[in-house]
């Protein structure tokens, strides 16, 4: 998949993602202790990207990619997009103003 028109820093995640992609290592966002594939999940649904495009990007498929968005939902509490994106937002993880729409 071509990621030119994504904006920089979700292309710095996924280059980071498929070096890392078999890491073990937790991310802490808030209290939330967050598995790499998680995080990923993430960046890239507050990124605004629709699940399809998450999956192909991290070689994953759908289902996997919603159940990772289920586990990062309960651990965070955040049980809507706009929820997720704003603590993506208030942790520095993506920037307002910087979504894409794929």
């Amino acid at each position: 998949m071509d990621t030119t028109h994504l904006p920089q820093r979700v292309r710095a995640h996924i280059a980071i993602w498929h070096l890392e992609s078999g890491s073990h290592r937790k991310i802490v966002v808030g209290q939330a202790n967050l598995s790499f594939p998680e995080y990923m999940v993430l960046i890239l649904t507050a990124s605004g990207l629709k699940r399809d495009t998450v999956a192909d990007l991290m070689k994953r498929s759908p289902s996997t990619v919603d159940k990772h968005l289920q586990k990062v939902r309960d651990k965070l509490n955040a049980h809507t997009s706009v929820a997720i994106t704003h603590i993506a937002i208030k942790h520095n993880l993506v920037i307002a103003g910087e979504f894409t729409q794929i």
